[in-house]
């Protein structure tokens, strides 16, 4: 009498399985837009690690004491393995000092779409569209010294919450690309090479594969961290070992939300002539641009950041816009063109501009309010409404100190913006504004980035993350009910048992309630 949709592990077989149709059926034979649909209809999240089982050689791939050594990987599924709306694929790789080959080695990417290649001759690290090589970096530029017969380590970020977000990282120094990423299943995932990209034998070692749905912090040049800990995919590659070393963990409850991609703001890395990448203060964002990005068209909310306006580096009318925030082609908010202190809002749809402040005062920190409720936006300035707007914009590339990849504040310090929050579902102020309510460091509510001296990761942990830790002794069994469902529905659900051998590193709740029964001991850190 288990109704259809409900999923439960086949401890006899080890495998997850769901009842459809009167029937139980391995999850491995649904396809990816059934078990989407599933979830989504029914908890919203998925009880479901990600991260391929194990990895799979080429008929030519070597494996010994160092790594991979010929031959390249790919992903022993049969199934399109849904990617996260988040995520992180990093490798760790090995070039020979005294290789000076004029030729692409494949690290790491996608069969037939997006894949980085280095070449040992040309010193270059390049960005590939499957055949096609978009552009080349010149490493040796980079302060990266890649001949040291030393491992450095190579990052692949996506984020598909607002498809068309690549980024690139070598040692920590981050290069990026608008190109659209569309559908990129971890089916296609290979390492060192693919059917139509071989790399000869002993040129390059890979070894240490991590694959995660958390984003690092994008700042370059930070030290890049070691540890695979919260990585829901490891493989060694060391000696055959291409097993899923996190399934020692447990199964992983994983998001699958649009809202993930709020979790950290992105600053922009490019370099090109065009100057733009972001940089940081003890202050806040003081150069070039970054952004906040979700998928989702928010008709109700609440952002909030500090912003200074600094008259010593730019105290004159300019035919330029200084945007606090803003998109082009929809709206901004900031310091109008050909004016030295005039705060405006500026419609580009319907081509207005809407005075807010006739000289806003410089070298002091302002806040901004945007309240908004059922798509009307209330503009608040240090506390008092400067007017209401209608807002009806996704949140898809929105941008501080801009309004895109090359439409910035050009000078340095000009204006520098720090402690950006945001509330999604909820208008906190939109009649009256109540200033003791203006976060200046992490609470309970929302998301809070504060910028300062590069920290970019929302910092409010508990919310939406919820991190459980565990001592020896500790045990729980766990459930998740549906946001609409009620704990009678325990019964029908097939617990996962977790104790300190066997425990979770994250759980995301948002779009559910978990429940926890039959405790030992004290395992809950934290607020479920």
């Amino acid at each position: 009498d288990v109704p259809d949709g409900r999923i439960f592990i086949d401890r006899k077989n080890s495998q997850l399985v769901i009842k459809q149709n009167n029937q139980w059926v391995p999850l491995n034979n649904m396809s990816n837009f059934e078990l989407e649909t599933t979830y989504k209809n029914n908890t919203g999240t998925f009880p479901i690690n990600f991260a391929p089982v194990k990895l799979v050689g080429s008929a030519d791939a070597v494996s010994g004491a160092t790594g991979l050594t010929a031959g390249y990987l790919s992903p022993d599924t049969t199934k399109g393995l849904p990617t996260p709306t988040t995520m992180l694929i990093r490798v760790d790789f090995k070039i020979s000092s005294t290789d000076t080959t004029d030729s692409d080695y494949y690290i790491l990417g996608y069969e037939g779409s997006f894949n980085i290649r280095i070449n040992p001759g040309k010193k270059t690290v390049s960005f590939y569209n499957a055949q096609t090589k978009s552009y080349s970096i010149d490493y040796s530029k980079l302060t990266i010294n890649l001949h040291d017969d030393k491992f450095h380590t190579a990052y692949f970020i996506l984020n598909n919450g607002y498809k068309g977000y690549t980024c690139f990282a070598i040692d920590g120094v981050y290069f990026n690309r608008e190109l659209p990423t569309g559908n990129l299943y971890l089916t296609n995932l290979r390492v060192r090479g693919d059917k139509n990209n071989t790399v000869t034998a002993n040129a390059l070692t890979i070894k240490n594969l991590g694959i995660s749905s958390k984003l690092p912090s994008l700042l370059n040049f930070q030290m890049v961290p070691t540890d695979f800990t919260e990585f829901e995919g490891y493989y060694t590659l060391i000696n055959n070992a291409l097993e899923n070393k996190q399934l020692e963990q447990g199964i992983l409850l994983k998001p699958y939300s649009n809202l993930d991609s709020l979790n950290t703001i992105i600053p922009i890395y490019m370099n090109d002539s065009s100057n733009n990448m972001a940089a940081f203060n003890e202050d806040g964002l003081c150069k070039g641009t970054g952004l906040m990005t979700t998928a989702l068209a928010l008709d109700t909310f609440t952002f909030e950041c500090y912003f200074k306006y600094n008259s010593i580096y730019d105290n004159t009318a300019t035919s330029s816009r200084r945007s606090i925030i803003g998109k082009f082609g929809l709206f901004s908010i900031g310091i109008s063109a050909n004016s030295s202190s005039k705060f405006t809002y500026k419609d580009y749809a319907a081509d207005t501009e809407t005075t807010l402040i006739d000289d806003i005062q410089k070298d002091r920190w302002h806040t901004l309010a945007i309240s908004c409720k059922n798509n009307i936006a209330s503009i608040f300035v240090d506390g008092v409404k400067k007017g209401n707007v209608a807002f009806n914009f996704s949140w898809n590339y929105i941008f501080f100190r801009g309004l895109g990849y090359k439409d910035y504040v050009p000078l340095e310090n000009t204006i520098v913006i720090k402690n950006i929050s945001m509330i999604v579902g909820q208008a906190k102020y939109y009649n009256d504004y109540d200033l003791s309510l203006t976060p200046n460091s992490p609470n309970s509510e929302g998301f809070f980035y504060p910028l300062i001296n590069g920290i970019i990761a929302n910092q409010n942990v508990q919310n939406p993350v919820v991190e459980i830790n565990m001592n020896g002794g500790d045990s729980f069994d766990l459930r998740i009910i549906p946001n609409n469902g009620t704990p009678d529905m325990y019964a029908d659900l097939i617990p996962i048992k977790y104790d300190y051998d066997r425990q979770p590193s994250l759980q995301n709740v948002k779009f559910s309630r978990i429940f926890l029964n039959n405790i030992q001991g004290n395992p809950v850190k934290g607020s479920v």
